[in-house]
Parts: structure tokens; C-alpha cells; sequence
């Protein structure tokens, strides 16, 4: 029915290539906040900057050029999944030609086709779960290195309960970036660290690690105080607990890993909001003015005060609905920051700006085939976890969570750690599920 979306000679340096492919793989993460735009050359962060940007592109030509010398055929777009996802975002290229929006835009685009080029590659040769791993494991890496910044802002300097109300101007220990994580994207990563780290305990022999990244990101989840997180992490425990209850392990097992995905800590997010409070009454801090709120609740109001329930979601979604003109195309890349200059905070408005009604019923017919394949292998497993399907679970997961964020976050929808993540599940779960069979006809 569908033919493979990838041939390639067999020649005798594939690991080189390879290795070419993971170095792209790793230079698009690293280029995931940087841009063209106001490009500067002050200092050594500067120069440090523009490397991070020129890099994918530098070693993506050397990645078709050793293509070329090596006689390698060309990469076919070919099966319905490719065709589909590859014009998600080509359709957000030809706005930025007859729109005011800026031309350097095309780039987020060129990072996104890049990808997805790497990834066909990876799932052709079958080492999607070799790049599944890495791109785990740098995110992990981003986790622990923010997280434990943000930590300890919240026990030591910040006078909030929670990271929300308390976020720090910039994390001046780690002056690598120009931009510090927002509360929303922390609480992301943590998410999709949890689900990670939640499955990990119950296959894994050595429980060490995934049982400290399980406390850590649960407790980060709730204090950065993402309602989105929030809603989804609460349902998912209930769900995963209950899953718990009928898994071939022993009780003592089952009580451990109670403990450690929930128990433990609860305990210690209420042991740093007790200390906050008793060192804001020992301080005898009071307010003026010219002073941040305290934020005395440890949970955030689902309804803010000053902007309503979806944090003013509602009216920026309104506004671009009314803006946008050009209705069939969109206004190209980055089309919600072009109207309302700032983020549509939703995966479809997004589309509907960037590539108009074409690009909103690609992203629609996107996200339902995400949602069918995430589903459909979560229920061959039968819900149970084994060292064989646990990989399969975590990728579901992540997926069926990132479909949930993507209605309050532009979410996959743009370059960046979602899109990175979400895209390297989505092949893997094609790769080592029954599409396969529809695949190869």
C-alpha cells in the first residue's frame, strides 16, 4: 500500500554516516534558542551563539555531500506519515514571501525539515532506537542542569511557595543562553522526564537513578505550577497507579515504587513550602509597593485574578483569528508573533497563522493520526510493562501528553524540545508497531 520512505545504497561507511547524522542530531539541540535575528559579535557568548546557529546547516551539507561522493540515492517522501508531516511545516514557508513576516523565520522551518530528513534516515536504518536513547539522555542532561538551578532558587532565594509567582530574572551561574526557562517549559521537561523515569522503575534492575529522577521531576512538575502539566500529571498518576495494582511484580515492589513516584515527594514539597513559610515569619518580611507578591498558597488559582482561566489564552486566540488575512496560506513561520507578537499558545491557532487553512488541516489530520498511534500501541501492550514494550509505553505517553500540551502551547507545531521529542517518538512508534505491515506493501 505504501512504499518505504527512504532508499539507500549499502556501502561500506554507513556507521560514518551515522555518526554525521548524530552530530546533526546533537547541533539541532543545541541550536534549539538561538536565531539570525539581531546577530552580534560582542563577546565570546556572542560568537559561542552563532556557531550554535550555523552548525545544523554546516554539517547537514556535509551530510549531503558525503551522500553525493558515496552514489547514495535520494530520500523519497513516499508513505502517508512523511507526506503529511514534511508539509506541516513546508506550507509555513510561502506566507513569508507575500506577508511583512521576516524572511529569517524560514530557518525555524529549515531546522524542522532537517530533522525530519535525519529522522528518516534513523528509521530506514533502523537506529531510531539509538537516537530515541540520546535524545533522551540530553534532555535529561538539560533537566538536571536547570532543574537543580531552579531548586535551588526556590529553597534558598526565592520567598514564593512555588516557582510560578517566583521566577528568577536569570540564572547568572549558567550564562550560556539569552533565555532562561519559562515556567511552562520546565514543567514540560520535568513531565516528560517523569513519564520516563516512571516506567524505568518498574523494568530497571538498578532503580537508583530513575527513582531520584522520578522525586526530582514530580516535584518540579508541581511547583512550577503549569496548569496544563498539572491536569495531565494528576490523571496520569491515578491512571498509573491503578496500572500498578495489576502488574506481575511483587507488593513490596508495588509499594516502593508508591512511595517514590508519589509519596516521597508530596512529603518533600511540603517539607520546602513549610520552610519557605517559616523563613518569611523568621525575616518578618514585609511588603511594599515596589515588592513581589509573596505567593502564600503553595497551589496556583486555576482562575487568575487579572487575566481569567487560560491566562488570557482566550482573547490572544480571538485576536489572531481576527487578524489574519491572508486565510488559504497564512502569513508564514512564526505567524502568530507576526500579529499579535507574542506566542499563540496553541498548536492549531499557530497553523491557522503560520500556513492558514491549509496548514490548519494538516496539523488537525496530524494530531488525530498522533492520537490513533499512541493509543492503538498503549493498547497492544494491554498495559503491561515489560522490558520488551517499555519503550513503546514512554513514547505513547510523551505523545498523548504532548497532544494534550499542544492545546494550551504552540507546542510541536514550531522547532523546539517538544518538536524534537514529540517527532523522534512518533517515528519510533511507527518503526516497532504494526504500521509497519501497511508500510511495506
Amino acid at each position: 500500500m505504501f512504499k518505504n520512505s527512504i532508499i539507500v545504497n549499502t556501502f561500506s561507511n554507513k556507521n560514518l554516516l551515522s555518526l554525521i547524522c548524530v552530530t546533526i542530531v546533537l547541533s539541532l539541540w543545541a541550536a534549539i534558542d538561538t536565531h539570525f535575528f539581531d546577530v552580534k559579535l560582542n563577546n565570546f557568548k556572542d560568537f559561542v551563539q552563532i556557531i550554535r546557529s550555523i552548525a545544523p546547516y554546516t554539517f547537514f551539507i556535509i551530510f549531503i555531500i558525503f551522500v553525493f561522493i558515496k552514489n547514495i540515492k535520494s530520500i523519497f517522501i513516499n508513505f502517508f506519515f512523511n507526506i503529511i508531516i514534511f508539509f506541516v511545516f513546508i506550507i509555513q514557508i510561502p506566507g513569508l514571501f507575500y506577508s511583512f513576516n521576516s524572511i529569517l523565520n524560514l530557518f525555524f522551518i529549515l531546522n524542522c525539515l532537517i530533522y525530519l530528513y535525519i529522522l528518516n534516515y534513523f528509521y530506514q536504518v533502523k537506529k531510531l532506537n539509538n537516537l530515541l536513547s540520546l535524545s533522551f539522555s540530553i534532555l535529561a542532561v538539560v533537566f538536571l542542569f536547570f532543574g537543580t538551578g531552579l531548586m535551588h532558587w526556590l529553597i534558598f532565594e526565592s520567598k514564593d511557595l512555588n516557582l510560578y509567582g517566583s521566577w528568577p530574572h536569570g540564572l547568572e551561574n549558567f550564562q550560556i543562553s539569552e533565555n532562561v526557562p519559562r515556567s511552562s517549559g520546565m514543567s514540560r521537561t520535568s513531565m516528560i522526564i517523569f513519564l520516563i523515569s516512571s516506567i524505568l522503575i518498574i523494568i530497571k534492575k538498578n532503580k537508583y537513578l530513575p527513582s531520584l529522577l522520578s522525586i526530582f521531576s514530580l516535584i518540579l512538575i508541581f511547583t512550577t505550577q503549569s496548569r496544563i502539566s498539572n491536569f495531565f500529571i494528576i490523571g496520569y498518576l491515578i491512571f498509573y497507579h491503578c496500572v500498578l495494582c495489576f502488574l506481575k511484580i511483587t507488593v513490596k515492589e508495588k509499594f516502593v515504587i508508591f512511595f517514590i513516584s508519589f509519596l516521597i515527594p508530596i512529603i518533600l514539597i511540603s517539607g520546602i513550602s513549610y520552610y519557605q513559610v517559616s523563613k518569611s515569619s523568621k525575616n518578618k518580611l514585609i511588603q511594599s509597593d515596589t515588592e513581589t507578591i509573596i505567593q502564600k498558597r503553595l497551589n496556583r488559582p486555576i482562575d487568575d485574578v487579572n487575566v481569567g482561566f487560560g491566562s488570557g489564552r482566550g482573547k490572544d486566540w480571538k485576536k489572531i483569528i481576527q487578524l489574519n488575512k491572508n486565510y488559504f496560506l497564512g502569513n508564514g513561520a512564526m505567524g502568530d508573533r507576526y500579529l499579535i507578537n507574542q506566542s499563540a499558545s496553541n498548536f492549531f491557532v499557530y497553523s491557522y497563522s503560520s500556513a492558514g487553512l491549509v496548514g490548519l488541516v494538516l496539523g488537525i489530520i496530524l494530531y488525530f493520526i498522533s492520537l490513533t498511534l499512541a493509543i492503538k500501541n498503549l493498547l497492544l501492550t494491554n498495559f503491561q510493562i515489560t522490558k520488551k514494550n517499555y519503550k513503546t509505553i514512554i513514547c505513547s505517553n510523551i505523545i498523548l501528553y504532548l497532544l494534550f500540551r499542544c492545546i494550551g502551547e504552540t507546542s510541536f507545531g514550531i522547532f523546539g524540545i517538544d518538536f524534537l521529542i514529540f517527532f523522534c517518538c512518533f517515528y519510533y512508534l511507527i518503526q516497532n508497531s504494526n504500521y509497519n505491515i501497511y508500510l511495506k506493501k
